[in-house]
């Protein structure tokens, strides 16, 4: 028999990738399909990428006697750290379904957040590039004319006037140039995981920064369910955790609060000190630590940090598109006004 497929240099698994082969894997043993075959039936679908390497290795492997956990022992280079975890731990405790289908549905509920979160951004975003459109032919077209007339027949302009004229021209291409480059690299900024200090700035955007705080939260409290529910140890959960979770401020605070709990201190005091975390969580840990129910205080947790982010969506779409729209609506008078008030003036001025 050749030799199990050895990981490429390299050659890794992004999270998005790793979740859609485990929730494969969870299909698989679902449908109660001998594991070797079923993989190998999964990297002759998967084509030639890394997902069916990573099938294939696992299926040798077991063709050749390994149990699950060492077969995902040998691909464990190719996947994140919290997903090997939670691959393992589901293995050695007989609740491999239950961990996969819980880490498809982590990702599922991200996408869901960020699904939400661009409908709600949609309509607004959508207002706003009408009204730069209308600037900028009301800027570059129509104003321009308007402003010869008046410097023709000499008319004093009222300032509100003077600021349309002053915006108008090339200034308007100016200003619309300045917009659009500072929305692209806002978007680029916003979309790229970034640096620590670039993630920290991403939190600290209006109404779209807490949501990727929650979105942090809510991925922090589900994979600590997972892992200790598979019997992971405290301190090994947070620093898998740690390498999971995008928000730095999070994955520092979980790597604090594992030194302190090795050290002897409790989970609930290292999370009230570690003020990376909200204060809502530290009693629904107390109460897990003193029922012996960690996992549930973390579901808990996990419940109202879900309906926090929830909340927040509800309120971006209660205020921000009727914002935008009264912006609207107000400019496009305004600029009307502008214009027309000289004009009357210079009608009454002739008859």
């Amino acid at each position: 028999m050749t030799e199990p497929d050895k990981p490429q240099h390299g050659e890794r698994l992004s999270a998005e990738d790793a979740v859609d082969a485990v929730g494969q894997i969870a299909e698989l043993t679902k449908s109660g399909m001998t594991l070797a075959p079923g993989l190998r039936a999964l990297a002759a679908e998967a084509g030639h990428g890394a997902s069916s390497r990573m099938f294939r290795t696992m299926a040798e492997y077991i063709e050749r006697g390994a149990t699950f956990d060492e077969a995902v022992a040998a691909v464990a280079p190719r996947l994140p750290k919290h997903i090997r975890a939670i691959f393992t731990a589901g293995a050695n405790n007989d609740q491999l379904v239950k961990a996969l289908d819980e880490l498809v549905d982590l990702d599922r509920d991200r996408l869901e957040l960020r699904r939400q979160t661009w409908l709600v951004m949609a309509y607004p975003t959508f207002l706003l590039a009408a009204l730069v459109g209308l600037f900028a032919f009301l800027g570059g077209l129509v104003i321009p004319q308007f402003a010869k007339i008046f410097s023709d027949f000499e008319i004093d302009l009222p300032a509100m006037t003077e600021l349309v004229i002053a915006l108008s021209g090339r200034t308007t291409y100016l200003v619309l140039g300045m917009v659009v480059a500072a929305v692209i690299v806002a978007w680029i900024l916003w979309m790229l995981p970034g640096p620590p200090l670039l993630r920290r700035m991403q939190k600290a955007v209006p109404f779209l920064g807490p949501l990727r705080r929650w979105g942090g939260l809510v991925r922090f409290t589900r994979l600590m369910a997972i892992l200790l529910e598979g019997q992971v140890p405290l301190p090994e959960a947070l620093r898998i955790t740690a390498t999971a979770v995008a928000d730095p401020d999070l994955s520092a605070g979980c790597k604090r609060i594992a030194a302190h709990v090795e050290h002897g201190g409790s989970l609930s005091e290292g999370l009230a000190l570690s003020g990376s975390f909200p204060p809502t969580i530290v009693p629904l840990v107390q109460w897990g630590q003193q029922h012996s129910s960690l996992p549930e205080a973390f579901r808990t947790a996990t419940e109202v940090f879900e309906g926090r982010a929830e909340t927040h969506i509800g309120f971006l779409d209660m205020v921000l598109a009727p914002f935008v729209f009264l912006v609207f609506i107000t400019t496009i008078p305004f600029i009307i006004i502008a214009l027309f008030m000289p004009l009357i003036s210079l009608i009454q001025r002739l008859t």
